[in-house]
Order: structure tokens, then sequence, then C-alpha cells
């Protein structure tokens, strides 16, 4: 079995790689509004988050999510996403990060329940099966606390039977689910839909005949994130695809939406980490 690999967050809570394929964290913190770090975003792997407590809501897929204890949110590939906090407070979850890789150590297939979701989905775990799943919950916090290498069959083992148990036993529940104002979702379509053209957020502002703080007041609330920000995020995003498809570095920066090739560069490289010929070269090595 690959080994355990454990790795400290700089806001406290540690991040356990089981492999190339999972990652696992039990985060417990403590945020105010003007520190609450995350931002709308979105990942090349599948996440999957279990609330514990906390005063915050996710959004995902243009719906707001009102999570409850022991709720589960699943996130695929590709899908935007963010948590909203709504006052301070300390915020507990389980996180997993994982790849429909991690299964096929065993011999088999990602449950069909995950690998088929276009969309994210708020489950509920079945009353009858509450007590099985919060045992395979604090078995897994002690294994994984305990970082013992013999025992990571057993780290496997209740990973794979709470994906099992929460494939076959949760229900889907809409209770909980609220769409997104109708104009937060027409000025984040807008962004979308002209990245390549957009020159401020005074134009944006303009179109909707908002001034320019309301409508920057108004994203940032539910996004967590600065339009401009927004929009440059969205622009790397469609160079990254360009580039992993094989695209020159100049394809890329043309189909981006930047202005210059000197700010397309500076932005990846401060987004990525990596400059855009050294991301092609990563894709291109795989």
């Amino acid at each position: 079995m690959t080994g355990l690999h454990a790795f400290q967050s700089e806001y406290g809570w540690k991040d356990y790689y089981l492999g190339k394929n999972l990652i696992f964290s039990h985060r417990v913190t403590t945020y105010n509004m003007s520190i609450f770090p995350e931002k709308l975003h979105y990942h090349l792997f599948y996440e999957m988050d279990i609330y514990i407590s906390g005063k915050i809501s996710y959004i995902s897929d243009n719906r707001e999510i009102i999570p409850s204890r022991g709720s589960i949110l699943i996130i695929p590939p590709h899908i935007m996403h963010t948590a909203h906090q709504s006052e301070e407070s300390e915020y507990e979850r389980y996180v997993f990060y994982f790849t429909p890789q991690f299964f096929l150590a065993f011999g088999g297939e990602m449950p069909r329940a995950f690998l088929k979701l276009k969309t994210s989905v708020y489950l509920e775990i079945s009353s009858e099966s509450l007590c099985e799943y919060y045992y395979d919950l604090n078995k897994l916090q002690f294994v994984f606390n305990g970082q013992n290498s013999d025992a990571i069959l057993d780290m496997y083992i209740y990973i794979l039977h709470l994906f099992v148990l929460i494939s076959r036993k949760g229900c889907q529940n809409s209770n909980n689910v609220f769409q997104l104002p109708q104009n937060v979702l027409n000025i984040k379509s807008y962004i979308d839909d002209n990245l390549q053209t957009i020159s401020s957020t005074s134009e944006i502002a303009t179109h909707f005949f908002y001034s320019r703080e309301y409508l920057s007041r108004l994203f940032r609330q539910y996004y967590n994130i600065n339009i401009s920000e927004y929009i440059a995020r969205r622009r790397i995003d469609v160079a990254k695809k360009a580039l992993e498809s094989g695209q020159r570095v100049t394809d890329a920066f043309q189909c981006s939406g930047f202005h210059t090739m000197s700010s397309f560069i500076s932005v990846f490289k401060k987004t990525v980490h990596m400059t855009p010929s050294e991301y092609r070269k990563h894709f291109s090595d795989k």
C-alpha cells in the first residue's frame, strides 16, 4: 500500500496525503469576516466536504446551500464553488480530495454515485445509518492522528467503507438548497460570456446600471472575490486549458483576454506558480 504523508496547513490543520490520489483533513478553524480565506474556485479533482459546525453556507452551481450537521457536499472537477461566512464562528468539517485513480488500487471503480456527477450534490445520511457513518469518521480521525504506518490498511478500509456508505445510504436534500439572486447570476454570466473583451469593473457596472461600488459589494458578498480578481482567474483558467491541450503560449495568451503578454505572464506565474511555458511542459511530460 502507498505510504502516508502529513503536511501542516498555514491555517492550523494537517492535510494527510494517502498516496497521490487522496488527501484527507479534519479542519477546525475560527474565522472572522476579514480573514475568511476561501474564494470562488474549482479543482481538477473531486472534493467531498462533511460539515460539522460553523456559520457558513456553500455556493456552488448558482445555488446557496445551508448545511446541517453531518451533511455532505460532493463537488466534481471543474465546478466553481466556495464557502460563504455569515458571521465569525468556529468552522469544523472533514475534507476529502480524491481522483478516480484512488479506487483503481483495489481493482475497482469509483462508486457510480460519484462518477456520474456533472454538478455538485448535497446529501444527508439516512437516520438508520448515522451511527455507522459517525463511527467511520471517528475511527478514521483516530487512525490518522496516530500516523502509525502499520495502520495504513485500516485507513483504506475506513475510507472505502465511508465512500460506499455515502454512495448507498446518502439521500439528496433540496430543503436547504436555494437559488442565488438572479441579478448576481446575471453579473457572473455576463463576465463569463465576455471575458475577452471586458476592460474594467466600471464597464460591467454601466451595463447593469449599477454603481461600481454596489456591483463590487454585491459580487463579493456571494463569491468572496473581487470582480477584477475573478476576471483574472477566469482568464488564467482559459489559458491553462489551452496549454493543457498542447497549444503554444502565444495562442493561450490570445484566447485568454489579457491585453499584453507581460501582464499575462505575470498574473499566470502569480496564480499558478509556474510560467506558461513551464506549465505547458509540465502537462506534455505527463
